[in-house]
């Protein structure tokens, strides 16, 4: 097995500086969506595709799969009785 190139040529340090400035941008995207009036079911989706990417696993995929289905469906509805009213 060939271990990535980031376990083997970044230092420990580069890797946290990483995490802290990707933990930071997940902040600011939360805090502006909440600053611009976004629902808390929006960043919630954001926050799990966020962290989708940094932790992939096939449960995390699923609950996110799963999260957006209905959060479709709940746009889906509301347009539809935005159109009907």
């Amino acid at each position: 097995m060939v271990a990535p190139w980031s376990t083997v040529h970044v230092s420990t340090s580069a890797r946290r500086f990483i995490a802290v400035a990707n933990a930071l941008s997940i902040v600011a995207l939360v805090w502006s969506g909440w600053l611009l009036g976004i629902s808390a079911f929006s960043l919630a989706l954001l926050v799990l595709s966020i962290w989708s990417i940094g932790k992939p696993s096939a449960r995390l995929t699923d609950v996110l799969f799963k999260f957006a289905s209905v959060h479709m469906l709940g746009s889906m509805v509301l347009v539809t009785l935005g159109a009907l009213v």
